[in-house]
């Protein structure tokens, strides 16, 4: 069923019209109103509320300061008693709320924040929405004006509309019948005269019109078929073509009697809308920076009578724009007027678009070659210039001009120019880019530079070589950099390596990027070795610790594992495992430090054995003291009892002797009989060892104040011989004077500067540690009678004081010989030792004086400690 299409009045559309344009203007008008006046508004309120906040601000300082909360809710209850107030809110300086009071159904237009400050400090903030009231009440008035108006519009359009169709319909009707008329062959139209003088006008011209259409119906019915066979043979050409053949008037708008088909695929639009401008022209289409241009070149053509030929541009349906080349000629009638203009039309827009391209790249490249700061040339085979940019003039000290066509012996000396043809035919030779280094000096203001040369042969279309293109790059200040750079490398490098600590470097994944010489001689892995593995791979021993890497790398922070244990050829070493996070210039990992502290663990451990023995050192000194007087009155009544009992001839002896009715001689007789005599004998000589006894440990004990002078080491070594023979081991049953010595002392020792107790302590210690070593021995089935072998010497090569003690027990393997020194190391039961005595020895020889001591033994051949203390050491 065909669709009737619904009717349109004129009247009404103009109404229609007017009414919109009413409308659409006035509500642009009252909403530019209604923006500036809430703009306006808006810019009130801000600046009320900067205001406000600033009174809140001013009055707020002071009872924040003091945390006087009455008086902040004073404050903040009579503000937000304002009606535009929604919303109050105080805190202090910790965003702690002091006061809240918002205003309930009521929602915020604006709302501010503001700190409050004293001298310059924050002390807290406050935060204040105003209610969007004010704003609704010019909202209210403006909608109700717009009601107002648009009520208006309505009646004046429905009085506008009465009087349109009045003026209008009438005449518009009596015309629309005339043309039905002429539409059904009847070419006689009249009617009565309109009152409007503009409707007279068209109906005269109606009738003209239509006596026209009548005298040209009967000539066109006459050319049409004599044209119609000459049109089928033209379209059938014009549609074989790949371009569009037209023929059109010599007139500003190229109007069009004929234009192939393709030009829809040229233009987009199809050829009848531009026959006879039926919907578009031709040079509606031409783009209009391009229409002065073409019609000049055709207008030029026609006055020369030559064919023009002409490439511009066209809008093209879908608004992109195309290229087109277009030939014509004018056709001229008899009197020698143009009648038309023939020609043609040809899409040339993927054609101009490279034509661009390549004009583009060339422009690029040109600008390129020019700004880039390289030397950059063109040669051909025989080594002229045929180009070069800026930077090669100023190696030449020439301009472009003047280089093409010279070659390399024009502008340097033969052996430069030699060299560079040299490094020319080498690259053609070898038909692939070449490299080398050149020094050469810039002719324009004779500085060196250092370039890198690459030289590329360029072929033609036969892949003939036919010359050579150049690029030279400064690097001069790169090979300064890289040579610094190296140097700055190598020395963080030597640093890094000379650091007694283990340094290791990890990435993300934990692939090692730093291994320092520490680390390669912990582990026997070169860092070449290393470089690029996974840590847990090439140091196993830390695979404990990548949690702790991962959570440094995660968190930004140093992980640490202090005093970490591990046990190396039965050893117990201590060391401190520090991981550092690593992040600098996009690089994420982390640094690993290794320390072993098991030297620091030692001597942590030595420094309490050393306090622990100045206490034993004082205490001895004060049972010495405590001895010394009960001995000193044993001592001296012993004397006294035998000088009266041997002392015969002694007045007050006789004396006694004679009041008891005996005589000294009889008295004496009895002293001899019963061996009294030989048991006083006996009695001072016990005392007077005991008296030395106690000399030693005070002696020993005195020194422990550090102070230093020279000694007779042979003096010394026999008083700690002393000492040792008062160590009775009872639990062992074992007695030091059972002990054979033999002293090999050299003749006119020197003295010696030292600590006398501190260097008792160490002797003490060594014969000790013998003394019990030769009596398990003797347990174990041992026949050997223990021996110590004292020698004293000096090496003066030198000049060090040698000590030996060397004894007859069982002897140590070699393990044992290394690790002998070492704190809490001992052979002995838990009971016997605590395995500090030789390395706090070891400790007082090596650092307190300055010596070295060591050990020899071999098992079953007994053992020999020696001590070297320097002689010219100077005390204090």
């Amino acid at each position: 069923m065909k669709t009737i299409k619904k009717t349109r009045s004129i009247a009404f559309d103009l109404t229609v019209r007017l009414l919109l344009t009413t409308v659409v203007f006035t509500i642009l008008t009252i909403g530019s109103a209604f923006w500036v006046i809430q703009w306006s508004d808006a810019r009130h309120h801000e600046r009320k509320v900067m205001e406000y906040l600033q009174f809140l601000s001013k009055n707020l300082s002071l009872p924040i300061w003091n945390y006087d909360l009455n008086w902040i809710r004073v404050i903040g209850d009579t503000f937000a008693q304002n009606e535009i107030i929604s919303k109050v809110e105080i805190f202090d300086e910790y965003r702690h709320v002091l006061y809240h009071q918002v205003r309930p159904l009521q929602s915020v237009l604006i709302e501010k924040e503001k700190s409050v400050e004293i001298n310059g400090s924050i002390v807290g903030y406050i935060r204040v929405g105003f209610s969007p009231g004010l704003g609704k009440t010019y909202q209210r008035e403006l909608l109700f004006s717009l009601l107002i108006l648009v009520m208006t519009l309505f009646v004046l359009a429905g009085i506008t509309r009465i009087f349109l169709r009045k003026i209008l319909k009438t005449p518009l009707d009596t015309l629309i019948k005339g043309m039905d008329q002429i539409a059904r062959g009847s070419y006689t139209f009249s009617d009565h005269l309109y009152d409007y003088v503009e409707f007279r006008k068209i109906l005269t011209q109606f009738n003209q019109m239509a006596q026209s259409i009548r005298q040209r119906e009967r000539e066109l019915a006459d050319m049409n078929q004599e044209l119609s066979a000459s049109e089928n043979r033209f379209r059938t050409l014009a549609e074989s073509v790949p371009c569009a053949i037209y023929r059109c008037k010599l007139d500003s708008l190229w109007t069009m009697e004929f234009i192939g088909p393709q030009i829809e695929t040229i233009s987009g639009y199809p050829s009848s809308d531009f026959i006879h401008n039926s919907v578009c022209s031709y040079a509606d289409i031409i783009h209009p920076d391009d229409t002065e241009m073409a019609d000049k070149m055709v207008q030029q053509a026609i006055e020369a009578g030559s064919k023009w030929v002409v490439e511009y541009r066209i809008i093209h349906r879908d608004g992109s724009f195309r290229w087109v080349y277009e030939e014509g000629v004018a056709i001229r009638n008899k009197d020698g007027d143009v009648a038309f203009l023939d020609g043609f039309i040809m899409d040339r827009t993927e054609h101009k678009q490279i034509e661009l391209e390549l004009k583009k790249n060339e422009r690029h490249l040109r600008t390129l070659i020019e700004t880039i700061p390289d030397l950059i040339w063109l040669k051909d085979a025989d080594g002229v210039y045929l180009s070069c940019n800026p930077e090669f003039e100023r190696f030449f000290g020439a301009r472009e001009s003047e280089i093409v066509g010279k070659t390399d012996y024009d502008f340097v000396d033969r052996e430069l120019a030699d060299f560079f043809r040299e490094k020319d035919r080498a690259a053609m030779a070898a038909g692939k880019p070449s490299v080398n280094e050149e020094e050469i000096i810039y002719a324009d203001d004779g500085h060196r530079a250092l370039l890198e040369t690459i030289k590329t042969p360029l072929y033609d279309s036969e892949r003939k070589r036919v010359g050579v293109l150049g690029i030279a790059r400064n690097i001069t200040q790169r090979k300064q950099q890289e040579e610094e750079l190296r140097s700055l490398r190598n020395y963080l490098v030597n640093i890094i390596d000379s650091m007694p600590s283990a340094i290791i470097g990890v990435d993300r994944v934990g692939n090692v990027t730093q291994w320092n010489r520490e680390a390669a001689r912990m582990t026997g892995i070169l860092p070449e070795s290393a470089a690029g593995q996974n840590l847990v791979k090439v140091f196993p021993r830390l695979a404990v610790e990548m949690e702790k890497v991962r959570e440094a790398m995660e968190t930004r922070e140093v992980r640490s594992d202090p005093r970490r244990i591990r046990r190396e050829a039965n050893e117990i070493r201590y060391e401190d495992v520090t991981i550092y996070p690593l992040k600098a210039n996009g690089i994420e990992g982390a640094v690993i430090r290794l320390d072993d502290v098991t030297g620091q663990v030692q001597m942590e451990e030595m420094m309490v054995q050393s306090e622990k023995m100045l206490s034993v050192g004082g205490l001895a000194a004060g049972m010495a003291h405590e001895i010394n007087n009960p001995l000193a009155g044993m001592m001296q009544s012993a004397n006294v009892i035998s000088n009266r009992l041997t002392l015969l001839e002694h007045p007050a002896n006789q004396r006694a002797a004679e009041e008891a009715g005996t005589s000294m001689k009889a008295i004496g007789l009895y002293m001899e009989a019963r061996g009294i005599i030989r048991m006083l004998n006996n009695i001072r000589e016990s005392g007077s060892r005991a008296a030395e006894i106690v000399s030693n440990m005070l002696s020993f004990a005195r020194k422990s104040d550090s102070t230093r002078s020279t000694h007779n080491m042979a003096e010394l070594l026999d008083r700690t011989m002393d000492l040792a023979a008062t160590d009775y081991n009872l639990k062992k049953k074992f007695d030091f004077r059972q002990i054979e010595i033999t002293r090999e002392y050299e003749d006119n020792l020197p003295l010696v500067p030292c600590e006398a107790g501190k260097i008792q302590q160490v002797l003490l210690n060594i014969l000790r540690n013998g003394a019990e070593a030769m009596q398990e021995d003797n347990e174990k089935g041992s026949k050997k009678t223990p021996r110590f072998i004292l020698r004293l010497a000096h090496e003066r090569s030198e000049d060090m004081f040698r000590i030996e003690i060397e004894d007859n027990g069982p002897g140590m393997d070699e393990a044992t010989c290394r690790r002998v020194f070492e704190p809490f190391f001992t052979k002995k039961s838990t009971n016997s030792g605590t395995g500090l005595g030789l390395s706090v020895s070891y400790f007082i020889v090596t650092e307190n004086h300055g010596g070295q001591m060591s050990v020899e033994s071999t098992p079953g051949a007994g053992t020999k400690f020696i001590v070297k203390l320097p002689v010219n050491r100077k005390s204090g």
